[in-house]
């Protein structure tokens, strides 16, 4: 009869054990966020996040010249976030970091692209892209374009349309004060 409450608390031990959480299982996270701005008209942000086997695409929109902020849930046209993910990778977003000189210039465009993988956040920004000689800067128009064509915006194009980007913003803002 003694025996019986050492196995009892031996079971009741080995329960409690069994029971709690195991702090040390990552979490499958990834995430990219690539702002473009320009000067007047405003900017545009995707955001690709995996969260374990589930992607999400938001598109966040600051038309500052028209006096707006939007937010969409976006899709891609063709095939998955998962594929706009690779094809982002396959152009080099996690060999990106650190930043372009500044041209001088007062007006104009840039890309910011914050990176999270693996637990490591990279950023990398540049300013006028199109005009800076680095094999970097080249590689972010190319990211830009592989952004635009799936989601459908300007906004990441290299060489957009100043007139077509506002007339984007406008109508994005029209339909966020809906």
């Amino acid at each position: 009869m003694k025996t019986l409450p050492t196995i009892l608390c031996g079971l009741l031990l080995l329960t409690c054990l069994g029971c709690q959480p195991k702090m040390d299982e990552k979490i499958d996270f990834v995430e990219v966020r690539l702002h473009r701005w320009t000067a007047l008209e405003g900017g545009e942000t995707v955001i690709l996040r995996r969260i374990g086997n589930e992607w999400t695409a938001t598109l966040i929109g600051d038309g500052h010249r028209f006096s707006c902020f939007y937010r969409r849930d976006v899709k891609p046209k063709n095939g998955e976030i998962g594929e706009v993910y690779d094809s982002l990778v396959r152009a080099g977003i996690l060999e990106l970091s650190g930043k372009e000189p500044h041209l001088g210039w007062e007006d104009g465009d840039g890309y910011e692209l914050e990176v999270t993988s693996d637990g490591v956040i990279s950023q990398y920004s540049v300013f006028l892209a199109d005009k800076q000689q680095s094999a970097n800067a080249k590689r972010m128009l190319e990211i830009g374009r592989i952004v635009s064509t799936p989601f459908d915006t300007p906004m990441f194009l290299p060489e957009y349309d100043r007139g077509a980007v506002g007339e984007y913003l406008i109508e994005n803002c029209k339909e966020f004060r809906r």
